[in-house]
């Protein structure tokens, strides 16, 4: 069994990192062996994810967004920061991210090879067992915090277009009451495996704990 951390490009909060390790030495005192790891790779889930994106075709998200013609990026977010534009700052993100690929050498095609290697390196690194990956890289975050760091969702989203089983366990509340937790992910086709984990850390670690303002 995998226990990676981070992705190289995201800092995760470190009671979501201790809560993950308290799930992998749950597993490990019941027998699971335990491979405390990096993956360089990792670090290129954005670049990863805008190939993948682009490799299913259909319109690209920043031609949607300017209702047929490409949104000018930097345009809009000139106009956001003066508070007229109609765009949000993660809808114009998205659209900044998804041409990455197409500006590397050997374009968009290059990229979506990498992408297909990394996902195969990925899953003979996982084989028979899981990984425990972040879900996000902080414990419930305000309202509207979210919005002002665009590739945080990178954890979800890369494990999302390599079409890896995820399940997200929860794993307690920090000691300001959010709730913690962590996704188990497995190889293509073995979604079995993800469940199986999960639900022996929900069982062993306790599962959903009903937040403070909840519980009374």
């Amino acid at each position: 069994m995998l226990h990676v951390e981070h992705n190289g490009l995201s800092r995760v909060h470190p009671s979501l990192l201790a809560a993950q390790d308290r799930a992998a030495k749950a597993l490990e005192a019941r027998g699971a062996k335990v491979e405390r790891t990096t993956i360089p790779g990792l670090s290129k889930s954005v670049l990863f994810w805008a190939a993948l994106l682009s490799e299913t075709g259909g319109e690209d998200f920043g031609v949607v967004l300017g209702g047929g013609e490409r949104v000018h990026v930097l345009r809009e977010l000139a106009k956001l920061t003066l508070g007229r534009s109609q765009h949000t700052f993660p809808a114009l993100a998205l659209a900044a991210i998804e041409v990455i690929p197409k500006m590397m050498p050997g374009d968009t095609k290059r990229a979506i090879v990498l992408a297909h290697a990394f996902r195969k390196e990925l899953e003979d690194r996982i084989g028979d067992g899981v990984m425990l990956y972040p879900t996000y890289t902080m414990p419930a975050p305000r309202h509207g915090a979210a919005l002002w760091r665009p590739i945080d969702w990178a954890y979800t989203a890369l494990i999302n277009v390599m079409e890896l089983p995820s399940t997200a366990v929860p794993l307690g509340l920090d000691d300001a009451g959010l709730p913690l937790g962590c996704q188990v992910v497995a190889g293509n086709g073995q979604d079995h495996r993800s469940i199986r984990v999960a639900l022996e850390l929900e069982k062993v670690l306790g599962g959903w704990v009903p937040p403070p303002m909840l519980s009374s």
